[in-house]
């Protein structure tokens, strides 16, 4: 028996980059606190026109950077 393709669920793809409410719901913070690190901490975000999206890979990789940067600070 074929399978009806309207009934079936597409696999689900990771999101190559966020909205500022998932990104900010991905990290625990407000979405206040995310555009603050995006200007003076440089969390990485791309602005596309009047969208703004944060890039997973990128944003995974500057978190492991503070990660490491407060470890060393902290003689971890």
């Amino acid at each position: 028996m074929a399978t009806n393709p309207l009934f079936t669920t597409a696999p689900a793809v990771a999101p190559l980059a966020l909205r500022p409410r998932d990104a900010a719901a991905s990290l625990g913070i407000s979405e206040r606190l995310l555009q603050d690190w995006a200007k003076t901490h440089g969390l990485p975000c791309v602005r596309l026109g009047q969208v703004v999206l944060y890039p997973v890979d990128e944003v995974r990789a500057w978190l492991r950077a503070q990660t490491m940067e407060e470890q060393e600070r902290h003689g971890s």
